[in-house]
């Protein structure tokens, strides 16, 4: 490719606003890796373990605040005729996610302490729970206005927005934790004290952007269409967080808090994922009723995939290293499950698009049985794997749920949609570079230095001779 296509390509919409996305979960992410040497040292296996199954928990609830509006208001942002139409749009929606929001708020005060007693789990509700479902609603409350900026392309106001809280919570609970010696709760106030913040701060922007109203039947109209796609969101929860609520009746809390290190750092290419997808959602949207579009929207599949690909090679290749520099020794074991983590998410990215393309179409329908399908998976293969393997299990369980969601996904789409993802293809391709990635991650020479440097070496020969050979790894439609 030439200069001046290259230079083309990076003045593109897309691709500019991918790399902002991009650069703040980035930088969010960075801080998190940045201050995990120091959380490490000040909070135990079990602390981790706390945390990150109180945040599991609570996801399950943050679903209905929201009922997937957030994807309703963003595709008929640009179907409205006027921007008085825009403002109603938003404004209503953001009064009826935020009054929904607070009634389950009260409601899941006073019944989920019942819950904790009746199912004899380990962690206390007062204060972990308590303070993370409040965090929850007050995150609610920011995701239409999120929207917002998604849809008018604001994209450095999002940065600001998701930096920003992402910075602080982690600045507060340093200060808590470090300097006031709090501990785990120290945490948690730290998040608490953000989302307040942040909630305000996101109350004053649609005060100035919006038009507060309760439109009746822009409410009627969006729970027509959004609510096909709560089965699915409530699914992918029970995907993303339903191993830590299963691996707490059969592991110690400190093992989970070594996995959720392990996925904290064998995540990172979800980064990027998320990243491409909040820039990419507008555009699909805006581009649907184009020629090409089945033909355009494959070969930025591909071009994407490629990329996450390489990156999650890399990052695979030196996970031992990164463990090794980052974390209390407490916390070595985690990088035997990185990646397990980095190939789910490897997955997730090679689905994004599909999921994307059915809203285009607005096509909804078919977003329970998806998610239907993943649930079931995940739920029946962490339960079938963890008694047996413990996190490796639940580890294992993540790959073979996307896996089948890719699967699942791609051929209901190849149907509906008559677009051919070429998921076999995709699927061949990464086991080529995961096998390669872990056969090279394995590489002992005697330390830390020394195995980095031979990686290193490697991995720069391996991208000599895919740039200088006439094969290549290819992707494509089957």
């Amino acid at each position: 490719m030439s200069l001046q296509a290259v230079l083309q390509k990076l003045k593109s919409a897309t691709v500019r606003d991918t790399a902002v996305y991009m650069a703040g979960s980035v930088l969010g992410q960075g801080i998190n890796v940045l201050v995990l040497p120091v959380f490490t040292r000040y909070l135990s296996p079990a602390d981790y373990g706390i945390f990150n199954y109180t945040n599991s928990f609570v996801t399950f609830f943050a679903v209905f605040p929201t009922l997937s509006l957030n994807s309703f208001v963003l595709r008929f942002y640009f179907d409205a005729a006027t921007e008085e139409e825009r403002r109603r749009l938003f404004g209503t929606i953001y009064v009826f996610v935020a009054s929904l929001g607070f009634g389950l708020l009260v409601l899941e005060l006073l019944t989920v302490p019942v819950m904790i007693r009746a199912f004899n789990i380990r962690v206390p509700f007062y204060p972990y729970i308590a303070i993370a479902l409040i965090t929850s609603f007050l995150e609610s409350l920011t995701v239409i206005p999120l929207a917002l900026f998604r849809a008018k392309r604001r994209v450095v106001q999002f940065f600001l927005l998701t930096f920003g809280q992402a910075a602080i919570a982690v600045a507060s609970g340093l200060v808590l934790i470090v300097g006031f010696r709090m501990g785990l709760l120290g945490r948690y106030y730290g998040v608490l004290v953000t989302d307040i913040a942040f909630a305000i701060i996101t109350l004053v922007v649609m005060l100035r952007s919006v038009r507060f109203c309760l439109d009746r039947e822009v409410v009627a109209k969006g729970l027509r269409f959004s609510l096909p796609l709560l089965p699915a969101a409530v699914s992918s929860v029970v995907m993303l967080m339903g191993d830590r609520i299963i691996l707490e009746r059969y592991v110690e809390v400190s093992a989970i808090g070594i996995y959720s290190v392990a996925l904290m750092l064998g995540t990172a290419v979800q980064i990027v994922v998320m990243a491409f997808y909040r820039a990419v959602e507008p555009e699909i949207f805006s581009m649907v009723s184009r020629r090409g579009f089945k033909e355009d929207v494959v070969r930025m599949k591909n071009a994407f995939l490629m990329v996450i690909m390489l990156g999650g090679s890399l990052l695979i290749i030196f996970s031992r290293e990164i463990v090794t520099l980052l974390v209390d020794e407490r916390f070595y074991s985690s990088y035997v499950l990185i990646p397990f983590f980095v190939v789910t998410n490897i997955l997730r990215g090679a689905k994004i698009l599909v999921g994307v393309t059915f809203h285009a179409y607005k096509v909804t329908v078919y977003d329970a049985l998806i998610g239907g399908i993943g649930a079931a998976t995940s739920i029946l293969a962490n339960l079938a794997l963890i008694p047996q393997f413990g996190i490796l299990g639940a580890a294992m369980a993540s790959i073979m749920t996307y896996w089948v969601l890719l699967i699942a996904s791609t051929s209901i789409s190849a149907r509906v949609t008559d677009i051919r993802w070429g998921a076999m293809k995709d699927t061949a391709s990464i086991l080529v570079v995961v096998a390669v990635s872990v056969v090279v991650m394995r590489i002992e020479m005697g330390g830390v230095m020394a195995n980095a440097l031979t990686k290193a070496a490697i991995v720069l020969a391996i991208g000599a001779c895919m740039v200088y050979r006439p094969w290549r790894l290819r992707l494509g439609t089957s």
